[in-house]
């Protein structure tokens, strides 16, 4: 089965998928040199270590319809060594494939890189638009440091026309007022697009409370209303996601999208939970044929149970993807 069926079942729904999907999210490593404020990475009891290419090749032979890769995770992308070559082979294969940067460090080698590789799309994470937030936010990090680092990417990326950059803000109620203020930042730093979502709980009942309480943001929707206006008027083009809208049904669409797979090449059902292999995984693709895992029984289950609004899976309990994000 090929990748139209994968197109018309992400639609349909069904318990089984035919085809391979067409997206999957692959996690370069978990090696990090922050221990941000809302990050469960340094808790996390996981093998320190990075995707080679050569598992990376083995998980693309398994499926052969993949379109576009997110090569991202808990870790920091630019410590994988082998993360270029990876690039590469995604796009001999004719693959989109992009990553994500704190952007704390940026050598001579890792810009070539950026610019030889044929990365298509590369985001900055960056939770404040001042020195103090930023730092209170990512411990450890030098704001203008960061500030230095992409904007020499995004003047040398203006230049090639490539690859397609953004920011990322984590909005808490920490750093919510300066949300605004990421506007004019973000187009003196020369580029485009801002981007924020709000805190992940991590599929972990101990991070309930905490992510709770950073999403509880009163003024959330007219701060982000706001935004939006502001960033119409100096052309930068705006998304929030990950804002759940109670009210509203189910957004998610990720077990009929595609699957996180950890370094390790644990198969997880959600970007929200997949970090954790040990909260729910359906196998492992250095052990069992990705064809298998993706329609085995435990996938259909899940698959059945995330369409029946009673029937939702426990992990599913507050995650920010599960409803659809709020209008602004």
């Amino acid at each position: 089965m090929g990748a139209g069926w994968s197109a018309y079942d992400y639609y349909a729904e069904p318990g089984v998928v035919r085809g391979s999907p067409l997206f999957l999210q692959i996690e370069p490593t978990i090696l990090c040199n922050l221990e941000c404020s809302f990050c469960i990475n340094p808790f996390l009891p996981r093998t320190r270590t990075s995707l080679s290419l050569a598992k990376f090749r083995k998980i693309l032979e398994q499926c052969p319809t993949v379109s576009k890769i997110s090569l991202v995770g808990i870790g920091e992308s630019f410590m994988n060594k082998e993360l270029w070559s990876i690039i590469r082979y995604a796009k001999s294969r004719g693959i989109t494939i992009g990553t994500t940067s704190n952007g704390t460090f940026l050598t001579d080698r890792i810009f070539a890189e950026i610019f030889d590789s044929g990365l298509d799309w590369l985001n900055f994470s960056l939770d404040g638009a001042t020195k103090a937030t930023y730092e209170k936010m990512r411990p450890g990090a030098v704001f203008e440091d960061v500030l230095a680092n992409i904007t020499r990417v995004a003047t040398r990326a203006s230049e090639l026309g490539r690859p397609l950059l953004a920011v990322w803000f984590l909005t808490t109620r920490q750093n919510v007022a300066e949300l605004p203020m990421m506007v004019d930042l973000v187009k003196d730093l020369g580029i485009s697009r801002l981007n924020t979502q709000g805190v992940h709980y991590w599929g972990h009942e101990d991070w309930h409370g905490r992510a709770q309480e950073a999403n509880a943001i009163p003024e959330l929707r007219d701060t982000l209303v706001e935004v939006a206006r502001l960033a119409r008027a100096a052309g930068i083009a705006f998304q929030a996601v990950n804002f759940p809208d109670l009210d509203a049904g189910r957004g998610c669409k990720w077990p009929w999208k595609g699957s996180y797979i950890t370094v390790d090449g644990f198969v997880t059902p959600c970007c929200e939970n997949g970090s954790d292999p040990h909260k729910i995984n359906f196998g492992n693709v250095f052990e069992t044929q990705y064809a298998e895992i993706w329609n085995s029984p435990a996938y259909q289950k899940f698959r059945e149970d995330l369409s029946n609004p009673a029937a939702r899976p426990s992990i599913c309990k507050d995650c920010p993807s599960y409803h659809k994000t709020l209008k602004i």
